[in-house]
């Protein structure tokens, strides 16, 4: 054979060969491209979820507040107003024990038959031209108002109308008034996000917002006055991105409060929504991609980000959990936790013949703190109550905020006789503790607490029980521990 023959046989394999290899590499670099591409896809579309999630918890998180304060109310209006003729000072002290800004009470026309602050010149009028929901309320429905301005003050408030009936079959209405900013729905507001800057705004079916996450407000203001572009954002989209003539770039969602005429909205900076997946990281992991052509050292510092990438996901997740399950104020568990643990014990309780208890604990007279002090320090005092009741129980047993001063704790396989001890070494321990502030006194406060035990059924039934045993002590002078079913002056405390 020449060697001409030979040449041209070994020069066509080689660029076989080179064909191959480069058809290889291609193929290898372009699913690594392909793969990378997808998982920034998969990884925005994942923190958009999520940041959506956020706007859902905290409407829950409302819905399921304003349900519980309804409810309250509602039990209220049964058990103090119920009879045929209510007095001025009953239904002032009963406003009061609630701690409402204002609150009227209207006959089955919808004519006032009670109102506070007292206004005398209002008694008799119909009340149902001026207020819509007051209207819903007179048919039948208990009703969550948008802004409007109170009946006795002017001032603007958001209400909670809920029909009842009064003795002799007579249906009545009992509504109050809140300024949300000042509740501790207002405080959930402030810290319903957890990361920095941030809009957050409760709104109401007007766009007139009912509380935000900065400073308490003082009158009625819409929206389209404190963010223009939000509000013009929301109006085209629930949800989405819209430019901030100050900001920059602003991510958003909204979700509609159940069971109220109201909305949460929430705004982020998008460089702090995706600041995981956009930047520096970003271009480095294509960097990386394109690298592994030239070693297998570049390729796993691809392996290493990808795999890091995956950590933090997986850790926002995971952080997301617990901020779902804690009240910001106090660090105790929130309402949604404590309720899986009691479902869990009345699971465990049917299947093992156990038993378990519970304790509703409020703080007496807390709307006086608040009113001398300032909610600054009632937060403070929140935390301090919240902190001796968690540091007076046993590792087993769960406390969670429940609701604005009331804290409920779960005490796993207790009799009744050990329930009321740990609840009169409760009372006992927030009575003696000091409450410090600057600039303040040191500050006392005590409080009242109703024992349940479970005996079977639902849960829910098992807190009722503890709720009417706590308004009994509340009756006979606060400060004071009674047990579900027994007298309210069982311990023979002194009131406060």
């Amino acid at each position: 054979m020449s060697p001409r023959p030979l040449l041209n046989r070994l020069s066509g394999s080689g660029v076989v060969r080179g064909v191959a290899l480069l058809s290889i590499w291609l193929i290898v670099v372009g699913g690594l491209a392909g793969f990378l591409a997808r998982s920034q896809a998969n990884t925005r579309a994942g923190v958009d979820e999520r940041f959506e999630v956020r706007a859902q918890i905290a409407s829950r998180f409302v819905s399921t507040y304003v349900r519980d304060l309804v409810d309250r109310q509602r039990d209220v209006a049964h058990r103090r107003l119920a009879h045929g003729g209510v007095e001025e000072d009953v239904f002032a002290r009963t406003v009061a024990d609630g701690g409402y800004e204002a609150a009227v009470l209207l006959d089955g026309r919808g004519r006032l038959l009670r109102v506070a602050p007292a206004k005398p010149e209002l008694l008799g009028s119909d009340m149902t031209g001026r207020y819509e929901h007051l209207r819903r309320a007179v048919a039948g429905d208990a009703t969550v108002s948008k802004v409007v301005p109170s009946a006795a003050r002017g001032v603007p408030v958001v209400a909670f109308a809920v029909p009842f009936t009064a003795a002799g079959g007579e249906r009545r209405v009992y509504s109050v008034a809140y300024d949300v900013a000042t509740t501790p729905l207002g405080a959930y507001l402030r810290n319903a996000i957890p990361v920095s800057p941030n809009r957050v705004y409760l709104i109401d079916a007007a766009g007139e917002v009912i509380a935000d996450n900065g400073a308490e407000l003082t009158d009625v203001r819409s929206l389209d006055r404190i963010d223009a572009a939000l509000a013009g954002a929301l109006v085209e989209n629930p949800k989405g991105s819209y430019e901030s003539p100050d900001e920059g770039t602003q991510r958003y969602a909204s979700r509609r409060v159940p069971g109220t005429p109201w909305r949460i909205a929430i705004s982020v900076p998008e460089e702090t929504v995706y600041a995981s997946i956009h930047g520096t990281s970003r271009w480095l992991a294509w960097l990386a991609v394109v690298g592994f052509a030239l070693g297998s050292l570049l390729a796993a510092l691809l392996i290493s980000r990808l795999l890091d990438s995956r950590t933090r996901l997986a850790s926002a997740n995971a952080a997301l959990d617990r901020l779902s399950r804690v009240a910001p104020l106090t660090g105790l568990h929130n309402r949604r936790h404590l309720e899986e643990v009691l479902s869990a014990l009345v699971s465990a309780g049917r299947r093992h013949d156990t038993s378990f208890a519970v304790l509703l604990i409020d703080i007496d007279h807390f709307k006086r703190v608040n009113d001398r002090y300032g909610h600054r320090i009632g937060d403070e005092v929140l935390r301090a109550t919240a902190a001796t009741i968690d540091g007076d129980l046993r590792m087993e047993d769960a406390v969670a905020r429940w609701g604005g001063e009331e804290f409920l704790v779960a005490l796993p396989g207790a009799t009744a006789e050990c329930a009321e001890a740990a609840a009169e070494r409760i009372r006992a321990a927030v009575a003696a503790a000091e409450v410090t502030a600057a600039d303040h006194d040191p500050i006392r406060v005590t409080v009242t607490i109703g024992v349940a035990i479970w005996t079977g059924g639902p849960f829910e039934q098992l807190v009722e029980r503890a709720d009417a045993a706590l308004y009994l002590g509340k009756a006979a002078g606060r400060d004071r521990v009674v047990v579900a079913g027994e007298p309210a002056i069982r311990s023979g405390l002194t009131a406060s």
